[in-house]
């Protein structure tokens, strides 16, 4: 391998096991610290863990690489990634973890080496300046400071940004334009849901979340749409709610119009077991509260133990099937 190229593959290990970071700035999830930039060394820690690689996963990598059992895998990978280089998917990122995956969780130097001969030309220079740039790209997100007052759709434009201003936008695009689109459109939709939708005519409400997709968010599964779509009008038809038994028939009648009289029986008797589970921790904690502030203060050991088996009786009253609540 070319020593350059060499390079290139460490740094991006490095960046890729940092990026854990990626959306735990706008609070979505959460990830391992990130890693620094090793000025184009590989790092000891992945070193060592390059070499310790099992059996199995070193043969995984292997094959991915093309020196081994499938001789096709660069190719293979090369083929699923040139889509991505070349603009036409916009989730680059993902990808790229499933390599990684594949890869056995590291991206090993001789993993991303075999992948990249096998690219063709514009899409291997495309590849190496993300992985160029990638490293830097974690301890830049990992130091952007926001408010959690912020709004969602402020905290996603700030990471943005920063994908931008480190990677350049046309790569930040490929790799996670798609991630951003997602994140923007459920972004607006809570925004929606708890701001204007209130003041619409419901029609008008489920035609204008039907808009809110954007095309750059990309297609979902015929069962994620259609679960999406449940989700979303059962919400906008309970803001007309007047009280529980009024969003019971309202939940009913969505629930007919996109699932079996079977299944819509079984959801409603969930429905059922939740709130009486919920109006059993409400008696609890009430209850509970009660015997609490009848022995605040109170320091003698007979009192605090007579206290202790009231509220073991009390567990015993409110949760006969043994359900323990603290």
């Amino acid at each position: 391998m070319k020593p350059v190229v060499h390079r290139l593959v460490w740094r991006a290990a490095a960046g890729l096991s940092a990026l854990g970071v990626l959306w735990a700035a706008v609070g979505v999830g959460a990830g391992p610290a990130p890693q620094a930039d090793t000025g184009g060394e590989p790092p000891a820690a992945l070193v060592e863990a390059t070499l310790a690689v099992p059996t199995n996963t070193k043969a995984r990598a292997d094959a991915v690489s093309g020196d081994h059992a499938d001789p096709g895998g660069a190719s293979r990978w090369a083929s699923r990634l040139a889509p991505g280089l070349q603009g036409r998917s916009g989730d680059l990122w993902s990808q790229l973890q499933a390599l990684g995956r594949e890869c056995g969780g590291l991206m090993p130097s001789h993993c991303l080496s075999g992948v990249l001969a096998a690219l063709p030309d514009a899409e291997r220079a495309r590849m190496s300046d993300i992985l160029e740039r990638l490293p830097r790209l974690a301890p830049r997100l990992s130091a952007l400071v926001m408010s959690s007052q912020q709004p969602m759709l402020e905290r996603i434009e700030a990471v943005s940004q920063v994908r931008a201003d480190v990677m350049g936008a046309d790569n930040a695009r490929l790799l996670f334009g798609r991630e951003e689109a997602q994140f923007r459109d459920e972004a607006r939709w809570a925004q929606f849901l708890a701001n204007e939708a209130a003041r619409m005519p419901l029609a008008e409400r489920l035609a204008a979340a039907e808009s809110m997709r954007s095309p750059e968010a990309g297609p979902l599964g015929d069962a994620t749409e259609r679960a999406r779509r449940y989700e979303r009008t059962l919400q906008l038809t309970l803001l007309d709610a007047r009280d529980d038994a009024d969003r019971q028939r309202l939940a009913r009648e969505v629930r007919a119009q996109f699932f079996t009289a079977d299944l819509a029986r079984q959801m409603e008797q969930g429905d059922r077991f939740d709130a009486a589970q919920r109006e059993r921790m409400a008696q609890y904690a009430r209850q509970k509260q009660a015997i609490q502030a009848r022995y605040a203060g109170v320091a003698d050991v007979t009192a605090l133990q007579q206290r202790d088996a009231e509220l073991a009786a009390l567990r015993e009253q409110v949760f006969p099937d043994s359900f323990q609540a603290h």
